[in-house]
């Protein structure tokens, strides 16, 4: 029993929609200044690595708010310490980035009925609530239009969170195929322990067996052209510099209608950036392991 319960605990991640640095911040309400303020704060700088204390702000972001610790930590603050209740949502948020950074799942929440939330204080009514929505929007999935499915994705994302339990996504993705590529790294198992090495000297299968005729040294590959492989850096570096003009013009952005509309381009793009980035580091890689 202990063992199923185990692996249906929900592991570290994040769905896919929220796998990058304008998709997480958006339902955070943050951008610029006060998210670096907090990335730099002690509170995040206590919970990530500290290799990652000088990486991006896109891999402390999705570091720290990947760690399911991290999130149910802050979901219990904000339970316990809601933000004002007068105000716009980013104003609300917006005061973390001095204190305790946002919850996530609160403030996913907090999109879907800001008034129920501060008003309710039980957690398993919350759930409850939330469970039931889950549900009426994965029977109506096939007719959902885009952005429907986006909040669908979340609420559910969410709901497993909370709940502790993977097999909510596995359910959702049951009924909804094409959440699979959403869920799909979460819903992974962990990688199996391999144990300890083994120790050949006291091995039976070993004992007695002679010295083995030594492998054949592979010729080695014709090495890569290097100028392609600086014009390939080259590409990857022009792509990211494109990227972070269009990220620092989303920065700017104040009023919540123009951030709706350029940041909906940026996060498109940001998609579009990061699986070509991703191909591209790939095969420079492979060229580079024929040197």
């Amino acid at each position: 029993m202990a063992k199923k319960a185990k692996q249906r605990e929900f592991g570290n991640g994040l769905p896919r929609c929220l796998n990058g640095l304008l998709k997480l911040q958006k339902p955070l309400y943050l951008s610029g200044g006060p998210r670096k303020k907090l990335l730099k704060g002690s509170y995040v700088r206590r919970r990530v690595d500290a290799d990652l204390h000088e990486a991006s702000d896109r891999e402390v972001l999705l570091a720290f708010y990947g760690n399911t610790k991290n999130r149910r930590e802050l979901w219990t603050h904000w339970r316990e310490q809601p933000p004002p209740k007068s105000g716009s949502a980013r104003q609300k948020t917006g005061r973390s980035s001095s204190s305790t950074p946002p919850s996530l799942e609160y403030c996913i929440l907090d999109g879907m009925d800001r008034e129920f939330l501060q008003s309710e204080t039980s957690d398993e009514v919350v759930l409850d609530r939330l469970r039931a929505e889950v549900e009426s929007r994965l029977e109506t999935w096939s007719e959902a239009d885009e952005e429907e499915r986006g909040v669908t994705t979340l609420l559910t994302f969410t709901l497993a969170s909370l709940t502790n339990d993977r097999s909510v996504l596995v359910n959702a993705v049951e009924r909804a195929d094409d959440l699979a590529e959403e869920f799909d790294e979460l819903i992974r198992a962990p990688v199996a322990d391999p144990g300890p090495p083994r120790n050949h000297d006291a091995d039976p299968e070993t004992l007695g067996a002679g010295p083995t005729e030594p492998e054949a040294t592979a010729a080695p590959p014709d090495a890569p052209n290097p100028d392609l492989l600086w014009e390939l850096q080259e590409v990857e570096t022009a792509i990211e510099s494109a990227f972070s003009s269009l990220h620092g013009l989303v920065e700017k952005v104040e009023d919540a209608e123009s951030l709706r509309i350029v940041g909906g381009l940026a996060t498109n793009v940001e998609d579009r950036v990061q699986t070509l980035q991703g191909g591209l580091a790939t095969r420079r890689k492979q060229l580079e392991s024929r040197k």
